[in-house]
C-alpha cells in the first residue's frame, strides 16, 4: 500500500492532489498499520512491567495516548481506523481487567485541532490536549492517592507565561 500510494500520489480529504498529503498518508501507514497480537514482543515488554509493578507492590497505570484519528481518518480511511480501533480494543481488554492496573483510555478524546504537528504522526499537543490528557490520568490517580490530589488552580484565565516577568 505504501509504495503504491507513494508512487500514484493520493489526494487530500478535500479532493485536491499533493505530495506531502501523500507523505502524510504513508507515514499513518507506518505508524498505525499493524495488528497487535499474543505473538507481538512489546507485549513481554508490557508484560514484564506488569510482573515487576506486582512485585514492587505498585499501582500501574498505563496512559492510552490520544492520536489523531481525524487525520488518520481523512488522510487514509476506515480501514486504518478499523485496525487502529482493535488494537485499542486489544490492550484495553488484555491490561484493563488486570488487578494493580489501571488503563487511562484518552485514545479518541483530542481532536485534530489540538495537535501542534498537523504534517506527521505525533502526540505533540497544544494546551487544551494536554490537559486533556493530564486531567484523565490524574483521574485515575487520585483513586489511589486521594488525599495528596489537590485540583491546580491558575491565577488568570489569560494565558499562561513561563519565562520572564511578562
Amino acid at each position: 500500500w505504501d509504495s503504491a500510494t507513494a508512487w500514484r500520489g493520493l489526494n487530500n480529504y478535500e479532493g485536491q492532489y499533493g505530495p506531502s498529503w501523500t507523505e502524510l498518508a504513508c507515514h499513518y501507514i507506518k505508524s498505525y498499520g499493524f495488528q497487535i497480537h499474543d505473538d507481538n514482543p512489546r507485549l513481554k515488554d508490557f508484560d514484564d512491567i506488569v510482573a515487576l509493578s506486582r512485585k514492587r507492590g505498585w499501582h500501574l497505570v498505563f496512559n492510552l495516548m490520544a492520536e489523531n484519528v481525524d487525520k488518520a481518518n481523512a488522510y487514509v480511511g476506515k480501514d486504518l481506523m478499523y485496525l487502529m480501533k482493535q488494537n485499542h480494543d486489544y490492550l484495553l481488554n488484555r491490561y484493563g481487567h488486570l488487578e494493580g492496573v489501571t488503563v487511562v483510555d484518552n485514545f479518541n478524546l483530542v481532536r485534530d485541532v489540538n495537535f501542534i504537528d498537523q504534517d506527521w504522526t505525533t502526540e505533540h499537543y497544544y494546551e487544551e490536549g494536554r490537559r486533556i490528557i493530564a486531567s484523565n490520568v490524574a483521574e485515575a490517580i487520585k483513586a489511589f492517592y486521594p488525599n495528596e490530589y489537590r485540583e491546580q488552580t491558575w491565577p488568570c484565565d489569560e494565558g499562561h507565561y513561563f519565562f520572564g516577568d511578562e
